[in-house]
């Protein structure tokens, strides 16, 4: 049967990474891997929809207490894809049986690396499934699920606040209003390709949230972005990282020594130091 984004992005990322065991004339010289992180955004708390109980935070572009895997096949991802479906934020409503309480993003990690020319090259793919915006009045919900759609509704706005932004072209974009956008900046405004895909039917009882996000999507498809490609030194960069690594080991040793734990230089030195080894992580 007919199968979803999510599913159809794996296999096809898995192929062209030889993931399924067969070689292509192109990779032969080329090692491919993959690696992926899966959370939710439910209430503007960050969360992993992979396993991991920690409580995850933004790091730059590092989403730092979300479970990172290793993906060695397709069979893999799939599992990990139930798994995550599994925990996802789910609740009945007056307009949907199953409805999405929570915004859910798939991140896949990619890397490629040429032996013969030492070269690294490197892309993140965000798969996002947005919380549909709802009308009170209409979903009828109460308590803890009226809190709910109030922080989607809100989220969903500051979004729609970043997409006016880009296009209009203003100095400032305001992407951390938000745990969404503050993740989603680079897709939106970066050096990215994006695609907003808008799930519609027809419906006259709601036409005019059809509307509404069909406008959504005109104003996403006015944004311009720039897609630039760039090979490094694979070496240099692992070297780079290695060094900074050693720097923060001897900056965590020396406040240690001075009974300095308390202070937020050392916090700030150890979020460094976790940073840094996942990005080591994703050069092996």
């Amino acid at each position: 049967g007919d199968v979803g984004l999510a599913v159809r992005a794996c296999a096809e990322i898995c192929e062209c990474l030889s993931l399924d065991g067969k070689e292509t004339d192109s990779s032969q010289n080329i090692v491919g891997q993959l690696s992926c992180q899966y959370v939710q955004i439910y209430n503007e708390k960050i969360s992993c929809l992979l396993g991991s109980t920690n409580e995850v935070m933004m790091r730059g572009e590092v989403m730092q207490g979300a479970r990172t895997v290793k993906v060695e096949s397709l069979e893999m991802m799939l599992e990990l894809l139930c798994l995550a479906e599994q925990n996802k934020k789910r609740a009945a409503t007056a307009m949907n049986e199953r409805s999405s309480r929570s915004h859910s993003i798939l991140v896949f990690n990619i890397s490629q690396r040429n032996a013969e020319r030492d070269s690294l090259v490197k892309s993140v793919l965000h798969l996002v499934d947005l919380a549909g915006s709802e009308r009170l009045k209409k979903s009828k919900v109460e308590g803890m699920h009226k809190s709910e759609a109030i922080n989607i509704n809100r989220s969903l706005m500051v979004l729609g606040k970043c997409v006016n932004a880009l296009v209009e072209k203003k100095r400032h974009v305001p992407y951390f209003e938000s745990k969404l956008t503050s993740i989603l900046r680079n897709s939106l405004g970066g050096n990215s390709r994006t695609t907003a895909i808008i799930a519609a039917r027809m419906d006259d009882d709601h036409a005019n949230e059809t509307l509404q996000s069909l406008r959504f999507g005109e104003r996403c498809a006015s944004i311009t972005n720039t897609v630039a490609a760039a090979a490094t030194n694979a070496t240099d960069a692992k070297n780079a990282i290695d060094r900074a690594l050693k720097l923060c080991e001897s900056q965590v040793i020396s406040l240690e020594k001075r009974n300095m734990q308390h202070l937020p230089c050392y916090a700030a030195v150890k979020e460094k130091y976790a940073t840094l080894k996942l990005k080591r992580g994703e050069l092996e």
